[in-house]
């Protein structure tokens, strides 16, 4: 807690937290939300285990990890422009740049000082460049049916459990195989189901 104490601060640049973050576009390409942290990343879904469920969703994520980096890079880890002069490292390692805009932190508010690249981003800025997934989006979905393929796999992990979580004596043990054929491994499967499809719901990945 102290480190991400610490790592808040503005005025404390020795620390970072790199998050991942995303903007929500309409049709039009007009910025409706942006969100951080796990909302962003497709597999934040499922507490952080969604990426199991499809590629698409691991494609996503890098290159969102991809597009978040080179942010940071370009306009949060930075030096002030009075280091340029004042510190010799930067000094001499922007010496010979003639046009200094093009490695500014494009994050510099009006009435504060500029900022500048720690590590020079030679290429131009590109924008947020994803692939578009099946869905027809640049934001990974499935249906429900890619959910219900789990469902086989679903029921025998349940009763392995099931089978293996308790001790069972005489006849209570092919009773309760029996009983975990016909019910309960259906019914406990089903639940699990309904909270993977419901987890999905919310990251809006199920079509």
């Amino acid at each position: 807690p102290i480190e991400y104490k610490k790592a808040l601060l503005e005025n404390d640049v020795s620390s970072f937290i790199i998050s991942p973050s995303r903007e929500i576009r309409d049709q039009n390409g007009k910025v409706l939300k942006e969100v951080f942290g796990e909302e962003a990343i497709a597999c934040g879904t499922l507490a952080g285990f969604g990426g199991f469920l499809h590629k698409e969703f691991r494609i996503h994520d890098y290159y969102l990890g991809r597009y978040n980096c080179e942010i940071f890079l370009r306009d949060y880890f930075t030096i002030p422009a009075s280091a340029l002069s004042e510190n010799p490292i930067f000094r001499d390692g922007y010496a010979n740049v003639k046009n200094l805009s093009l490695y500014a932190s494009g994050a510099t508010k009006g009435n504060e000082e500029r900022q500048y690249q720690i590590i020079p981003i030679f290429s131009d800025r590109s924008g947020f460049k994803i692939p578009v997934f099946s869905s027809g989006q640049n934001w990974p979905a499935i249906t429900e049916k890619d959910i219900d393929r789990f469902d086989k796999p679903l029921r025998k992990r349940v009763e392995k459990i099931l089978m293996n979580t308790f001790e069972f004596k005489g006849i209570s043990k092919p009773l309760m195989y029996i009983g975990g054929k016909v019910v309960i491994n259906k019914l406990l499967a089903g639940k699990a189901r309904d909270a993977i499809k419901e987890s999905l719901n919310k990251w809006h990945l199920l079509k």
